[in-house]
């Protein structure tokens, strides 16, 4: 996508540590940019992510949520916000930080299930009055948080 529009710069939105200096190593010629890790510390992120696993290696997510307030669904942000595990300041900018960068930018590859990355392509869209180039890694747009099937011409979908 990059030499089909000239693309000289690529902005990488990502809470994962090294997939910045990773993705830098597979785009020869390409000037990769991303929110600096002393913004946000993205290692903090990803360690988050296991702090109840360690803690109660038997818990699934059944639904219920421990005296520590555990639930065995460490993925979700907002259950390690809600525990103190990440800071809320920090997330909060650095992921404003992101989608105005996505959405500065002239083209985008990304998540369409994802929330933030509808957003910063709505986004992009409003700002030209027009759609940008766009690859999409799970599936098509779709207006809403799930995934749309049968997308057709006119923008008529059906909900997977």
């Amino acid at each position: 996508m990059a030499a089909r529009y000239s693309i000289p710069r690529v902005f990488v939105a990502t809470d994962s540590p090294g997939v910045v200096e990773e993705f830098r190593g597979l785009v020869a010629g390409l000037e990769v940019a991303a929110v600096p890790d002393d913004l946000f510390d993205r290692a903090e992120l990803e360690d988050s992510i296991h702090k109840c696993s360690r803690k109660h290696p038997h818990k699934t997510d059944d639904g219920t949520t421990l005296e520590d307030g555990c639930s065995g669904n460490d993925a979700w942000l907002e259950h390690r916000l809600g525990r103190g595990y990440i800071r809320g300041d920090a997330l909060a900018m650095t992921t404003l930080l992101d989608v105005e960068l996505m959405a500065d930018a002239d083209a985008f590859v990304g998540h369409f299930g994802s929330n933030l990355s509808r957003l910063a392509y709505m986004l992009m869209a409003a700002r030209r009055r027009a759609a940008p180039p766009f690859t999409s890694l799970d599936g098509p747009w779709c207006y809403h948080w799930r995934m749309c099937c049968d997308v057709q011409a006119h923008g008529r979908s059906r909900v997977c």
